[in-house]
């Protein structure tokens, strides 16, 4: 199914698989504020970063799951991560990240949206989880 998954575009943003270059961006951004609500631990290295791109392309090449970046169309510039696991049952669950300086423009609702959108267009699946803490109230509004 992931061999479907080549990007996603919206009207502002394309998520397209990650890559070894998003690496250095994922260790800047990840940070322990981003990730204080959500279950992963910030990569404490850049070699941790780089790490956890290659066990993404894992993935995604098992048909799993998988990692995107998600770039703002207009320059290209990074703007967090997505996620999709569990493809292979009848419930995946989607997980996004946004770094701090592009909070409050919607690109987490508009991501997730063309996340969504895909997922439902591939595949028939019963429902998608989109689990958040309840702490949360910016993801819970997604």
């Amino acid at each position: 199914m992931t061999r479907d998954i080549v990007s996603l575009e919206s009207d502002r943003l394309i998520q397209r698989p990650l890559t070894a270059a998003d690496a250095p961006e994922i260790f800047r951004e990840f940070t322990p504020e981003i990730t204080a609500l959500m279950v992963p631990a910030p990569p404490e290295t850049l070699a941790a970063a780089e790490a956890f791109v290659a066990r993404a392309a894992e993935r995604a090449r098992s048909g799993l799951g998988f990692q995107l970046a998600v770039l703002r169309k207009e320059d290209g510039a990074f703007l967090g991560c997505s996620a999709a696991e569990g493809l292979s049952g009848r419930t995946p669950e989607i997980g996004i990240w946004i770094k701090k300086s592009a909070f409050g423009h919607g690109y987490g609702r508009e991501a997730v949206g063309a996340l969504i959108g895909r997922l439902r267009a591939l595949a028939g699946y019963d429902y998608i989880i989109y689990p958040v803490d309840a702490r949360n109230t910016p993801s819970r509004r997604i």
